[in-house]
């Protein structure tokens, strides 16, 4: 609004405004998770509320972060509560702009308490992250209270909750304290590097005849499959039949691609098309 009014008041054209577009991170999780105490540590300074209040944050939050040079911009989303549990018109919106960021971000941290039980509130943001066609980390939070075995423990529990997710890293961490925040970086250079990696199509249909041969569609054949488009890496399988082959089919395609071309933490969008 303050912008909009500025733009007014100079009498701006609005097409003389070019904004930089910085790669965009939303962190997502349960009330209390320990979001604003990430995104606090990450930006060096306190301009989230930080409380041991479910629920304190209500709004999206957005902060520039500078990491060596480079510029990001995260975004502190209100704790996703479950439909069922939202109460009162503020809740609603806090839920629904808690969405809208993930659509607009190009990455999603995933931040879950490791001391705590996995819950069906932390499977459903999940997959409202594997829907949004989004790369993501898994971060399990308040690590320093929690043994070694404890992790493993919950790391089990975690890829056992999200069978299909095997490919999304899982990196523990204490936002309290600060403790495994740098790899955050790291995880986050990969992962835009697998958004934006485009595999040639000639070497992509010599694999991609390698897979099917272990893999044979008694119904249907394929003919050749080329990558459309990038960030969300997005395959077409052009074949025989339109419709939807089986998703043991698709789940079987997207790890052998995994196996060999560098998706860390990226989901893979395959379509179909009739030759």
């Amino acid at each position: 609004i303050l912008k909009e009014a500025i733009i007014r008041e100079l009498n701006i054209e609005k097409d003389e405004i070019e904004e930089e577009k910085f790669p965009k991170i939303a962190i997502l999780g349960k009330p209390n998770a320990g979001k604003s105490s990430l995104i606090n540590k990450l930006a060096g300074k306190e301009r989230a509320i930080v409380s041991k209040i479910p629920g304190t944050t209500r709004d999206p939050v957005e902060v520039l972060v500078k990491y060596y040079g480079k510029k990001y911009i995260f975004i502190d989303t209100a704790g996703e509560k479950r439909e069922a549990k939202i109460k009162g018109e503020q809740e609603f919106l806090s839920v629904i702009k808690g969405r809208k960021a993930l659509k607009e971000a190009d990455i999603a941290l995933f931040l879950l308490d490791a001391s705590a039980p996995i819950t069906n509130q932390d499977r459903e943001i999940g997959f409202e992250i594997e829907k949004s066609y989004k790369g993501f980390i898994f971060l399990g939070n308040k690590v320093d209270l929690i043994s070694q075995e404890e992790r493993e423990v919950f790391k089990e529990n975690l890829y056992s909750a999200f069978p299909y997710f095997d490919y999304v890293p899982v990196l523990f961490i204490s936002a309290l304290k600060g403790y495994n925040l740098q790899k955050i970086w790291k995880y986050i250079k990969e992962i835009q590097e697998s958004l934006n990696y485009r595999i040639p199509t000639g070497v992509l249909n010599r694999t991609f005849r390698e897979f099917i041969k272990n893999y044979p569609q008694r119904d249907r054949k394929f003919y050749f499959i080329t990558q459309a488009e990038v960030n969300p890496p997005t395959f077409v399988l052009v074949g025989n039949k339109l419709d939807k082959p089986k998703e043991s089919f698709l789940r079987f395609l997207q790890t052998k691609i995994r196996d060999i071309y560098p998706f860390k933490g990226v989901p893979i969008r395959i379509l179909l098309k009739k030759r």
